[in-house]
């Protein structure tokens, strides 16, 4: 299916991102880098809108992630795919003279023309760069005539890069690319090997020389510019540098493109890899994603009309019923595994939710997990001791067995890494257990924020910046007929956001998109980043907290009112039901719109 994209490059660079590690004066460094990355940050660095085609894993290296986005690179050419980044060892010698070992090209070598979104092949999209995409002339070849082919219409311009390994592997289609490219760039000790009699007259050749400049031929004839002074700290990507800010400065009609290119080369030098290009590309990156104040104020006064005693006691089916002896136990366990309920493949996105029977009902994601823990504490409450957590690597795994004789429960690795370490760490932390934990906090003044601190320490329950798991037990705990926990300070109880809280506030409008390749892959249910779906996340927490402090609603009953309203008329499963739902009158209807696709153990 064709994608939609509301924005075309002018540039576009086909090649991957690169995970290596450079070893230069012994040191050994890893850093993010590839040819077509450093060219386009560089491209952009020099004032074009760039895009970038490439098969990428679900998750980038941060560096990587950052630089994507409205005000940086264009995401739309990115395919998620099975597999990792293209990957080098780059040793430089006395000289800096680059020698690339230990090659692992990863995803790059499935690269094809059929990844370029058919989008962008408009006359807004003026040249087209392919850098060394699997370190092969053949699939540079390929890649070029099936280009040609596919948009005949398309008549911009192409170049072409190359290194001396590709040159000694296969000189032959080297050869044929220089021949057929309108600009070709290599180094100097590149045209050596691949001109010995000299330039060709009918392609324009961009040389690059080190710390002597760089020659540009044309018609046969060599235009030599000198060098920009520069403090050397990584050799690499210097000349990859200089090939976007020359795409770049061509592309914007800059004034003197050999000075700008010149410029992006210097700059590159004095950092690892990607990084001196990354940091200013990111910093020209808009915000993804942001609460909206006027459809807050908007819909505020409904949510305040609707939004009061929305929520839960925790104590109806699935629930453990008040009063029972094991619910403490029940619930703090079972809240620390309330994460990862779909399913979803690297190339499709999204498939669906976890729904499974046990004792010959049907439920659905965190539904089954409160079922099975219930059932445990009913008919095996040894298996939420401590003890037995902290020994049998399988338990929760025997808990949760659904009636199929399978536990349906995705990620099953990590949940049983969770549940073990859980158990240790309480015994050491807590040996009396989670009484002992609550009768420090209810004896503090601020009970909540007592308790949510010391969760901050306890597997399950840690290394999540919003505590979405720690806030919803807190809020269990309050809400309990036995009131396990006191609710003296709730202005301490933080938003639980989770996937039902971001789609709803993403669908309402409450939160609105301003990456529009963002937007398009919430709809379409495709992956998203770190970096784009803690913005979502925390767009979506700021939302919450502004309904709290516009009506007499708590975040409880925020909560509940969203949740209710996610898991009735506005499912993830099918078209919702907006005649249905409450909050119709002001909602935004941004139908299309899903909850962020980011495996997490948060939620």
């Amino acid at each position: 299916m064709e994608r939609p994209l509301s924005t075309t490059p002018s540039v576009v660079f086909i090649g991957s991102p690169t995970r290596d590690l450079v070893i230069r004066g012994g040191t050994t460094q890893e850093v993010t880098g590839g040819a077509a990355f450093i060219s386009a940050l560089a491209c952009r660095w020099a004032g074009a809108s760039t895009g970038v085609v490439a098969r990428v894993p679900t998750v980038l290296p941060t560096t990587a992630e950052a630089v994507f986005g409205e005000g940086g690179l264009n995401r739309g050419g990115l395919t998620c795919a099975d597999g990792a980044l293209p990957g080098f060892t780059i040793t430089y010698d006395t000289d800096d003279r680059a020698t690339y070992s230990q090659m692992r090209m990863g995803l790059e070598t499935d690269l094809c023309a059929a990844d370029i979104p058919e989008g962008w092949m408009t006359a807004a999209c003026s040249w087209i760069h392919i850098a060394g995409i699997g370190a092969s002339p053949a699939q540079q070849w390929t890649m070029l005539n099936n280009l040609r082919a596919r948009f005949p219409e398309w008549c911009g311009t192409i170049s072409v890069g190359t290194c001396r390994a590709m040159i000694e592997a296969d000189r032959e289609h080297t050869l044929q690319l220089l021949g057929a490219a309108d600009v070709f760039f290599l180094n100097l000790e590149e045209f050596g090997l691949l001109c010995p009699e000299g330039a060709p007259s009918d392609t324009m050749l961009v040389v690059t020389k080190g710390p002597d400049g760089v020659d540009i031929w044309r018609d046969g004839q060599a235009e030599h510019h000198p060098a920009q002074p520069a403090q050397v700290v990584d050799p690499t990507g210097a000349g990859d540098a200089f090939c976007g800010g020359f795409i770049g400065s061509m592309v914007t009609n800059a004034a003197d493109a050999i000075h700008t290119a010149a410029s992006a080369a210097s700059h590159t030098l004095e950092g690892l890899g990607a990084a001196p290009l990354s940091h200013w590309v990111a910093a020209q990156v808009r915000s993804r994603a942001d609460d909206d104040a006027e459809q807050l104020a908007r819909m505020a006064p409904l949510i305040q009309d609707i939004g009061q005693a929305a929520a839960f006691d925790f104590a109806a089916p699935p629930h453990l019923p008040a009063s029972h002896p094991m619910a403490l136990q029940m619930l703090s366990i079972a809240t620390l595994h309330q994460f990862g309920f779909w399913t979803a493949s690297v190339t499709g996105g999204w498939e669906g939710p976890m729904i499974a029977e046990l004792d010959g009902q049907r439920y659905k994601g965190s539904d089954f997990i409160w079922a099975a823990f219930a059932r445990a504490a009913r008919h095996d409450p040894d298996a939420l001791s401590f003890e037995r957590m902290a020994q049998q690597h399988d338990l929760f795994a025997e808990i949760c067995r659904a009636d199929d004789g399978t536990c349906p429960v995705p990620d099953l690795v990590t949940h049983q890494e969770l549940h073990m370490a859980h158990a240790i760490t309480m015994q050491r932390i807590f040996p009396g257990g989670y009484e002992s934990l609550l009768e420090r906090a209810n004896r503090s003044p601020t009970p909540i924020a007592t308790f949510l601190s010391a969760l901050e320490s306890i597997p399950g329950y840690d290394s999540d910046p919003l505590a979405k798991k720690a806030n919803l037990l807190a809020v269990i705990l309050a809400a309990r007929p036995e009131h396990f926990l006191d609710a003296r300070d709730p202005e301490n109880i933080a938003p639980i956001v989770d996937y039902h809280m971001m789609r709803l506030c993403l669908r309402t409008g409450l939160v609105k998109v301003q990456d529009p390749d963002l937007e398009r892959r919430l709809s379409e249910r495709m992956w998203v980043d770190t970096i784009e779906e803690m913005a979502i996340r925390e767009a979506t927490g700021r939302a919450i907290l502004r309904l709290v402090e516009g009506t007499s609603c708590s975040v409880a009953d925020i909560d509940g009112l969203l949740f209710r309203l996610g898991r009735t008329v506005c499912l993830e499963t099918t078209e919702p039901e907006c005649s249905a739902c409450p909050l119709v009158v002001d909602c935004g209807q941004h139908t299309q719109r899903f909850q962020p696709v980011y495996r997490t153990q948060a939620y």
